[in-house]
């Protein structure tokens, strides 16, 4: 999901010299040090959800009432989708590309290449959708505050829900990741080293991420909910609980 720190973790690998693609998404002031995203990709998939949505919609805000369906997709889209991931791949031999739409299209990506390794991040709901309406993307919906917050909450419900099916599906080919954590315990930049050099062996290359982002980047603090909150907020723990679990938390 967007503002899970996937920028932070692009960051790394951006740095550790991993091919990313060649037309990145440049900095801007909700992401001074970068998106780490490749233009041509994000620009593919957002007419890719559009199309499976079978409704209009701005840019990626798909929440939970929201039906993806794959079927309306042509062959034409699978084509255009395998020439250009094979064009960022180029002489290299690998290619590794963060973006958070491929959340909503992981099973046409794994339809097209079989063999695709995902690496998945979760945050807390709430960090999630205070850091949406901070950025000001929720005020094309509303300009209360509280209805831009319940329309970030079930953005992040519709990606995470999402990603956890996919994952109960391909464990095999998945890294699950709660953020902030990742950056802050040894153990999991371990499993995450482990993982791609399982995948990648020759065009591997070790990640550090302890010391490879700034912490005052990074809201750590889940804020105290009351017993209204936690009753309010019952599907999204739920689901969030689901993500633990599957993590062994």
């Amino acid at each position: 999901m967007h503002r899970s720190n996937t920028s932070a973790l692009g960051k790394v690998f951006y740095e550790a010299g991993y091919n990313m693609g060649d037309t990145l998404m440049p900095p801007s002031k909700a992401n001074p040090r970068g998106y780490f995203e490749d233009v041509d990709i994000i620009n593919f998939e957002e007419r890719l959800i559009e199309k499976i949505c079978g409704t209009q919609f701005r840019f990626w805000y798909i929440d939970k009432d929201v039906k993806l369906d794959l079927s309306v997709l042509s062959e034409e889209d699978y084509t255009e989708a395998k020439d250009l991931i094979l064009s960022k791949v180029g002489h290299s031999d690998h290619f590794i590309w963060k973006s958070p739409r491929s959340a909503l299209l992981l099973n046409f990506w794994r339809k097209l290449f079989p063999e695709l390794g995902v690496i998945i991040l979760y945050r807390h709901y709430d960090l999630v959708a205070n850091s949406l309406v901070r950025r000001g993307d929720m005020w094309k919906f509303s300009k209360l505050r509280y209805l831009q917050k319940r329309k970030a909450l079930n953005i992040w419900y519709k990606y995470n829900l999402e990603l956890l099916r996919y994952y109960a599906s391909n464990k095999e080919t998945c890294l699950l990741f709660k953020s902030p954590n990742v950056f802050l315990e040894e153990h999991w930049q371990h499993d995450l080293n482990a993982f791609l050099n399982q995948r990648l062996a020759g065009s591997f290359k070790k990640l550090t991420l302890k010391d490879n982002f700034d912490p005052n980047l990074l809201k750590l603090n889940i804020p105290n909910k009351g017993i209204i909150g936690r009753l309010v907020h019952r599907k999204f723990e739920s689901l969030y609980n689901e993500l633990n679990k599957l993590k062994g938390i």
